[in-house]
Parts: structure tokens; C-alpha cells; sequence
């Protein structure tokens, strides 16, 4: 099978910021194609006001949720099929074990039940959100700012949690 690689670095405007992007194609034989991108930085979305949905592409292993700071427009997270880093419920973004919730939509109002399974919430997991509560069950971790920025009424901090970043 002859695979063929193209890599092109283009500069792009994206919610009215400059960034330089690599992307890596292969195409096979049989012209299907698929992204080679595995990281997604810190900041990298941050503050597209406008972006609604993301979907994590099938490689990627590295992503936190300042990827997506200020982002209120946001209503769901899904993950490409082949990921085996990322996974998605009911629009909310978790690691493939659901243990680790790594971002809220921040665009979704309400109150969330943050499921049993998960023990810990990323570093900005709910920044920037319109949730009015959040709901902690069983987690143990809270990473810095998880809560930063947000529009939080209630929050109750369960017996269970053990560590807390900075800026919670």
C-alpha cells in the first residue's frame, strides 16, 4: 500500500487571531484521508465566542480545556471514532475511561450531576460556564480554576474530595 504525506504549514485567522498551523494528511490508496494532529495547545480556540460544537479528531492525545476558554457559544464536545484518548457524554468532554471530566460546554445553562465515576475535574473544566450548580458526587480531584469565570450559584464540595488546584 503506498500512503502519500502532505504537510503544510498555513497561517490562519481564527476568532480574530493569527495561528500557525501544521497539518499533516496521508492519504492511502484507497483516498481516504485523516489528520496526523495528536496535541491541541493550551489556548488554542480560546475565546471563539461563536464556536458551538468541537470534535476531538481520532489522534489526538494531548488537549485541556483552556483549549476552549471563554468559549460560551459551546454546546457539545464529541470525539472521532478511533480516539483513544478522549470520550463524549451527553456533549461533555471525558478521558476514555470517563474518570476525568476535562470539559464542560460552557455555553449550556442549568445544573450538572457530574456521573459517579468521575474522581477528577481538569484545570478549567467548568470555566467560563452558565451552569447555576454543580453537582460533585464522587470526585476526589479539582484541578486550578476549575470553576473560574463562571456563573455558579451552588456548589457542594463532597467529603470525598482530597485535592484542590489553585483558583477553584
Amino acid at each position: 500500500e503506498r500512503i502519500i504525506m502532505v504537510h503544510i504549514t498555513v497561517t490562519v485567522r481564527v476568532c480574530n487571531k493569527e495561528i500557525s498551523l501544521l497539518i499533516l494528511r496521508h492519504t492511502a490508496n484507497d483516498g481516504a484521508e485523516s489528520s496526523q494532529l495528536v496535541s491541541i495547545g493550551n489556548f488554542a480556540f480560546s475565546g471563539c465566542v461563536k464556536m458551538r460544537t468541537f470534535t476531538v479528531p481520532s489522534k489526538v492525545t494531548a488537549l485541556n480545556a483552556t483549549a476552549f476558554f471563554r468559549n460560551t457559544a459551546m454546546m457539545a464536545f464529541d470525539v472521532q471514532k478511533g480516539n483513544t484518548a478522549f470520550s463524549a457524554k451527553d456533549g461533555v468532554l471525558f478521558n476514555i475511561t470517563g474518570s476525568t471530566l476535562v470539559c464542560y460546554p460552557a455555553g449550556l445553562k442549568g445544573t450538572y450531576v457530574v456521573p459517579e465515576n468521575v474522581k477528577t475535574v481538569g484545570d478549567y473544566a467548568f470555566a467560563c460556564t452558565r451552569l447555576s450548580g454543580v453537582e460533585l458526587s464522587n470526585v476526589e480531584t479539582l484541578g486550578s480554576a476549575a470553576f473560574a469565570y463562571g456563573s455558579l450559584e451552588s456548589i457542594v464540595i463532597p467529603d470525598s474530595v482530597i485535592s484542590m488546584g489553585g483558583s477553584v
